[in-house]
């Protein structure tokens, strides 16, 4: 597995998931900001954040150097909108909507790949009402 630009391309099309253990999942509401803690705490490599969202396979969000803790490269100019760093090596999501739920990773190379446990993020029992009863105003609405 390559962690380079091509790599969350290569993993699209292979039809690749990300596996491995879990730590808790984190129950948010739909427009809560939230942040997540990366459990690699190697501070001399590179970290990684990807996403794997419901049945797709996962994709890369972006990578922070080791050496310049601040400078963040994004994979996909949309992600600046919803995600940044804070130090160290964490996570921060703003807004979350229903397209940022799925299961978060931390990975790091040294030398070897190393996938940190995964984060996955639903939302609360009050915003899965919402969601229905949103649904229910578009469809008598819609008739």
């Amino acid at each position: 597995v390559r962690i380079d630009g091509t790599w969350g391309l290569t993993c699209a099309q292979s039809g690749q998931y990300l596996k491995g253990t879990m730590q808790p999942p984190i129950s948010v509401d739909l427009g809560q900001n939230v942040t997540l803690d990366c459990t690699l705490k190697n501070t001399d490599t590179d970290k990684y954040w990807c996403v794997q969202l419901q049945s797709q396979s996962p994709v890369i969000i972006m990578r922070s150097f080791a050496s310049e803790s601040t400078n963040v490269y994004y994979y996909n100019d949309f992600f600046k909108q919803k995600y940044s760093l804070q130090i160290p090596y964490r996570l921060f999501i703003q807004n979350i909507t229903r397209d940022e739920l799925g299961i978060y990773y931390c990975l790091e190379i040294d030398p070897l790949l190393k996938l940190s446990s995964g984060t996955r993020l639903s939302i609360t029992g009050k915003g899965c009402f919402y969601l229905w009863l949103k649904s229910i105003y578009h469809f008598t609405h819609s008739v």
